[in-house]
């Protein structure tokens, strides 16, 4: 069955009505979908349903909804704090992290980033990673797309360790514990997790978030690139704490 993002207002009691948009676009013109097929209809807050197709246009799509669904949601609240890589590999760590749970990404200018953006860059590059947001969720079942916070510095982003029960950071340098034995415990109900650039995070940002009750933590002998470290991470913890 396909899926299909809709703003929360498109829902009116039993019925659904989506006007003109890239998702009535891709419905319409791409899936081909055709009156009287079943969609699953969700609308970024939680909310989802199964709907029955009852007009089509080039304008507009309605729909009878026939069942509410309920979509997996994991009780543990997974913020990733990712340093901006090169090229784009931001975009599948965004595709990847969303099939893995992450909750919110926030992208971050370390000492290290090689990528410099400015606020109209920025601000474009939010907005293209909020449509991949909404592409993953759509993908792999969510109900909610992970929030895409914007780019931010690091000294910046260490506030957000105090919203978190327990702060992760994965590094290459010494004095780190073993990510398996990090995750032992009662499940945190929330969890921030750093990754760092191309050449790590600095000394100084290690031992920042180390002030601030954070956990340096190795992932293993060989040395990741940034964007697979995010995700072997992420693997790790659903693996130990589950969806």
């Amino acid at each position: 069955m396909h899926r299909c993002f809709i703003p929360p207002d498109a829902v009116h009691g039993e019925t659904l009505r989506l006007t003109r948009s890239d998702e009535l676009h891709h419905l319409r013109d791409v899936l081909r979908v055709t009156v009287g097929e079943r969609v699953a209809f969700f609308d970024g807050t939680g909310r989802a349903w199964t709907g029955e197709v009852t007009g089509l246009s080039s304008t507009a799509l309605t729909a009878r909804l026939v069942a509410v669904a309920a979509p997996p949601q994991s009780s543990l609240t997974i913020t990733l704090a990712q340093a901006i890589p090169k090229h784009q590999r931001f975009d599948a760590i965004i595709e990847h992290a969303s099939a893995l749970g992450v909750t919110r990404i926030v992208p971050v200018l370390s000492e290290r980033t090689i990528v410099r953006v400015t606020a109209a860059q920025a601000q474009a590059k939010r907005s293209r990673w909020e449509r991949l947001a909404v592409a993953a969720a759509k993908q792999c079942g969510r109900s909610r797309p992970a929030e895409i916070l914007p780019p931010g510095t690091f000294d910046d982003t260490l506030r957000l360790i105090a919203d978190h029960q327990r702060t992760l950071v994965p590094t290459l340098a010494g004095d780190t514990l073993p990510l398996q034995r990090a995750l032992r415990g009662t499940p945190p109900s929330s969890l921030l997790l750093f990754i760092g650039p191309e050449g790590d995070w600095s000394p100084r940002e290690v031992e920042a978030i180390r002030a601030r009750g954070g956990v340096p933590v190795s992932l293993g002998p060989l040395t990741l690139r940034s964007d697979l470290a995010a995700i072997a991470a992420l693997a790790m913890i659903q693996y130990e704490y589950g969806f």
